[in-house]
């Protein structure tokens, strides 16, 4: 049968019915066209369809006969290709994906739409459905018109959580290019477009059964009436029922899952799973609406205040409602006041929402003249965004070339075009100082996305975007999943910066994610950085994106002087110096001229870690395989960075009792420290994790430091990036070291990134700027390119190395990491992996190196144990993992994959 379907009628077998007159999205009417339910009839004197007292009038079949001969034509055999299709499917059913289910999971499930939910179940409609004998929510990421064939009796949905989609079928096909190339779930995928905290969520309850006294009747282990006891008086505390996720953390053993099973089966306890509301919800204020004048009469009786208030709500629409701290404000009236006139019937109270802006009061600013350089990147983007092909563009330019007006240009244009763009920073700390500028250069139509805003304020943030009242977001990774209307452009400033990269499932890199939307939505992707990303710099050179250059500073300012210092020399001067001869002259020549200075340390607190001279030993954390750092900040305190463990610094060795303790290696409090010391009438602030962790801090620091509030500012990788201070005329590496000999073939990388990002800083005023590198290791390639200012240079040569190593650019890896508990555990997983892969890998050219340890062995109190999986340029590597990972998950549950890693540590 051939079924033609238009906003005219319906072809079927021949049979053309021609509408007369239909309203779209009227329920009555598509079910009269598409027949979808019973309960019709078809009037023949009028051809008119006739239902629930409701007439939808056809054209007379006259008409069908005048065009019968082109009818008879239409109803042939279509070939697939030129088939058509432009009506509404009548949906009877939706793939579904279970957020929070069952991680055994992994691929969406189908479920029937009852007929009363036709028509308003969409894609991206969040609904609860059943699974076995649960409750779950889920999120529609595809719609059938039929179900699956061969397929059993379908499940119904229960109801619509949340009837407006959050998400549509675009963003459910890039999301299911990640879960593909990444190797994880779809379900696992839903959360980055859907924030938790905004969205209505499923919660069980776990209540008390009426008549039962706690104790376990028949037969029950003693663990298990342990536990049991243990539940009933939890839940009796907490008036007869908790949620089961709360009850088994309190719980708290292993056997709590089991036993809260065996009571509900007994009919000792029960559960019940209900909607609970978003746990963060719009801001509001109360406020009036006025609902009707009063008379002239009326009006001779109300006093002067009550005039007041009526007149303003009256100059303010009928619609418009006024916040009621402002109508006591113009008309200097007492809430009392308000009440009488709403006890009267003319005013109404309203709830207001209010936005809780992260930005107000910035003046806009005057666009500078462009470069020549600049142009040409400019008008090379303006371009990409009119064709609309999903180019990507890389913007190389050295450092203080004008990269971020070349963005600030390229968004006005996508604001031109009447379209949106998301500007990505690798940095919350970043993101203050670019939003500024982005909102002085296009005011309030500008969102801001970030995990440092309150969640009050991200929500603010996230509806905003949501109802197309803003253009632009700017945000780190996270933000390129907010809800922008058809963006049709991607900035990534300083791409090539590992932050890009998501640490935990989904392990996606934004770089990528931003590249799939290019392909999927015609989305132009502009990669900007002076220091690119190996890959990204093989990709320009290949042709696979285009490169625009900016080869000098804005004003043809020259780039920064910078000297090499050894540390050996300075050493054997004055053991455990922290500033050498030069960085200390050049330090006071720079404060008395009353310029700025920058001083950078890849490492926090006070010493690296503290030894003891008699026998050797060195304080480690408990939980992970460091040693712990002395932070004299916090009152003499050993400090673990990866897991938090802290405890105070001894005044004698644990390990034999001696004293001779001494501290070794230097953080950003040391250097803060010598900083104050050596210049005691300099203004000196330190901007690292440590005190970045007040909310607002960075961007107080930040600003501080940009009004010359402050001469020296010490810090770690925060300040080495994306800052643009004209008063900074010196750089200090305290110790260049620290990056360039750690077990991860990017090591090098990442030096030379850090030297000459830092570098960077300094000499974008009208003095020129001088940067003092301080290094045990003055040979180094990355240390000589970085004092150069040589990218190329260090390019070509680690692009040999990488081509010889079979490394990216010129392969794919994908990590597998086993924690556990237990060595002996992780160990064993990682070993069972390797079994598993190591033939089916082989045969598809993929190499599998390992297991061994993790280089950091332990962390937060698991052993770690990783392979490697080695293979060709392509998909070869994610489309094996995606093809074991069923069998991986069998038999060597619990090891994390993460293809393409930016971190092997």
């Amino acid at each position: 049968m051939l079924a033609l379907r238009s906003r005219h009628g319906v072809l079927r077998s021949g049979r053309l019915m021609w509408e007369g007159s239909r309203r779209p999205g009227d329920k009555e009417e598509e079910e009269a066209l598409h027949g979808s339910e019973s309960g019709r009839r078809l009037d023949s004197r009028t051809g008119a369809f006739r239902r629930a007292g409701r007439v939808t009038t056809f054209r007379p079949w006259s008409a069908i006969l005048y065009r019968l001969p082109l009818i008879l034509r239409m109803s042939q055999p279509t070939p697939p290709e030129l088939a058509l299709d432009f009506g509404p499917r009548p949906i009877t059913c939706v793939d579904v994906a279970l957020v929070g289910g069952p991680a055994a999971l992994p691929e969406p499930l189908t479920y029937m739409v009852p007929a009363e939910l036709r028509g308003q179940v969409r894609i991206g409609t969040a609904v609860r459905v059943p699974l076995g004998g649960r409750q779950c929510l889920g999120y529609v990421v595809a719609e059938r018109e039929t179900p699956p064939d061969p397929s059993p009796p379908l499940r119904p949905l229960r109801e619509l959580v949340r009837g407006e989609p959050a998400f549509d079928a675009r963003a459910v096909r890039v999301l299911r290019w990640l879960a593909e190339t990444y190797a994880c779930p779809l379900a696992d995928a839903i959360p980055l477009l859907v924030p938790e905290r905004q969205e209505a969520r499923l919660e069980t309850y776990v209540r008390l059964v009426e008549g039962w006294d706690g104790i376990p009747s028949g037969r029950a282990g003693p663990f298990t009436r342990a536990t049991l006891s243990r539940a009933y008086r939890l839940l009796v505390e907490a008036g007869g029922e908790l949620p089961r996720g709360e009850l088994l953390a309190r719980l708290g053993t292993p056997n709590a899952a089991p036993a809260l099973s065996l009571a509900r089966q007994k009919g000792w306890l029960a559960e019940e799973t209900r909607l609970e509301a978003a746990r963060v919800r719009a801001r509001t204020v109360k406020g009036y609406v006025l609902i009707r004048c009063p008379t002239e009469a009326e009006n001779q009786r109300l006093g002067e205040k009550q005039r007041a208030v009526l007149d303003h709500l009256a100059a303010a629409g009928e619609r418009n409602a006024v916040p009621q701290h402002r109508l006591i404000e113009v008309a200097g009236a007492a809430a009392d006041t308000l009440r009488r006139l709403e006890r009267r019937g003319w005013l109404r109270p309203v709830a207001i929402p209010v936005r809780r802006v992260p930005m107000m009061g910035l003046a806009p600013d005057i666009p500078p003249a462009l470069t020549a350089a600049q142009q040409r990147a400019v008008l090379a983007v303006e371009a990409a965004i009119r064709r609309g092909a999903g180019e990507t563009l890389l913007l190389f330019g050295v450092t203080g070339s004008g990269k971020t007006e070349v963005y600030l240009r390229a968004l006005a244009a996508a604001r031109a075009a009447e379209r949106t763009a998301i500007l990505l920073v690798p940095e919350i700390s970043l993101t203050s100082q670019i939003a500024e500028a982005v909102y002085r250069r296009l005011g309030d139509r500008v969102a801001i996305l970030h995990s440092g805003l309150s969640e009050g304020e991200r929500l603010d943030e996230w509806e905003r975007l949501r109802r197309g009242e803003a253009d632009v977001v700017v945000g780190p990774r996270s933000a390129l999943f907010g809800p922008l209307r058809r963006p049709v452009l991607i900035v990534l400033d300083e791409e090539h910066d590992g932050a890009y990269k998501q640490d935990r499932a989904p392990r996606y890199h934004a770089r990528e994610v931003a590249r799939a939307w290019a392909r999927e939505a015609g989305t132009t992707v502009l990669l900007g950085s002076a220091t690119p990303a190996l890959e990204t710099f093989y990709a320009a050179e290949q042709g696979e994106c285009r490169l625009l250059e900016l080869p000098e500073r804005i004003h043809t300012r020259p780039l920064p002087q910078v000297a090499v210092v050894d540390l050996r020399e300075e050493a054997r001067r004055e053991p455990g110096v922290v500033f050498g001869a030069t960085l200390r002259e050049a330090l006071r020549e720079r404060v008395a001229a009353g310029e700025q200075a920058i001083l950078f340390i890849n490492r926090r607190g006070f010493s690296a870690f503290i030894l003891c001279r008699d026998c050797g030993a060195v304080p480690r954390c408990p939980q992970c395989s460091v040693s712990l750092t002395l932070h004299r900040r916090f009152a003499g305190m050993l400090l673990c960075h990866h897991c938090g463990h802290a405890r105070r610094a001894p005044d004698v060795c644990t390990a034999c009792g001696g004293g001779r303790l001494r501290q070794f290696g230097i953080g950003s409090q040391r250097v803060e420290e010598a900083a104050r010391q050596l210049l005691p009438e300099a203004r000196v602030a330190r901007l690292d994790r440590d005190t970045a962790a007040r909310k607002h801090a960075p961007a107080q620091i930040i600003r501080a430091f940009r009004d010359r509030e402050i001469d020296i500012l010490v810090g770690t990788q925060m300040v080495t990036k994306g800052f643009d201070f004209p008063g900074v005329t010196l750089v200090g590496v305290v110790t260049a070291d620290i990056a360039l000999h750690l077990p991860d073939f990017r090591a090098a990388e990442r030096a030379f990134q850090l030297l000459t990002q830092v570098s960077g800083r300094a000499g974008r005023g009208e003095e020129p700027g001088q940067v003092v590198v301080q290094t045990f290791n003055t040979e180094h390639p990355s240390i000589q390119a970085a004092a150069q200012h040589d990218y190329r240079a260090f390019y070509e040569r680690e692009r040999e190395e990488r081509r010889g190593l079979g490394f990216p650019p010129f392969g794919r890896l994908a990590r597998l990491l086993a924690a556990q508990a237990e060595e002996a555990a992780a160990e064993g997983r990682a070993r069972a992996a390797a079994a598993l892969l190591r033939g089916p890998a082989t045969a598809r050219g993929i190499e599998v190196l390992g297991p061994a340890p993790a280089p950091l062995a332990r962390l937060q109190n698991r052993y770690r144990w990783q392979l490697l999986l080695r293979g060709p340029l392509g998909s070869a590597v994610p489309d094996f993992l995606r093809d074991m990972l069923p069998a991986l998950r069998q038999r060597a549950g619990g090891v994390a994959v993460d293809v393409d890693p930016v971190d092997l540590l």
